[in-house]
């Protein structure tokens, strides 16, 4: 992938953490570990800091929390939109069904 266009510097590292977690191994220290120290360091692992991977995962909750805000605003200006129409609104019925198990 090319990350050159991303508004977002951390974006490389963020989707590298992602493909880590989900698809190898992510290797998370407490302390500075020296790339040299074949006990610590490996090269099948992703390492990061305790420290900077507290840093991204704050930095990905507050981008989840702020989508769901402006899911939530976009949600009550088309809600707003659509009771200043004065016509017919219909609704719109879910129809259930059985689960079969």
């Amino acid at each position: 992938m090319e990350y050159l266009d991303v508004a977002d510097p951390d974006a490389k590292d963020m989707a590298d953490i992602r493909n880590n977690l989900e698809h190898k191994y992510l290797k998370i220290h407490w302390i500075e570990v020296d790339k040299n120290d074949e006990l610590r360091f490996d090269n099948l692992a992703y390492s990061i800091l305790e420290s900077d991977f507290s840093e991204k995962s704050f930095r990905l909750l507050r981008c989840a929390r702020e989508a769901i805000i402006y899911l939530s605003l976009a949600i009550h200006v088309e809600e707003k939109r659509r009771n200043k129409n004065d016509g017919l609104i219909m609704p719109l019925p879910i129809i259930g069904y059985d689960c079969v198990k």
